[in-house]
């Protein structure tokens, strides 16, 4: 598993959930 800045994480994960709405459409 990946330890990072808590941040970073958060801001992964926003990447994700965006790329997960594109790909939706």
């Amino acid at each position: 598993t990946i330890t990072v800045i808590p941040g970073l994480k958060t801001i992964v994960g926003a990447l994700i959930q965006s790329v997960k709405k594109l790909a939706d459409v």
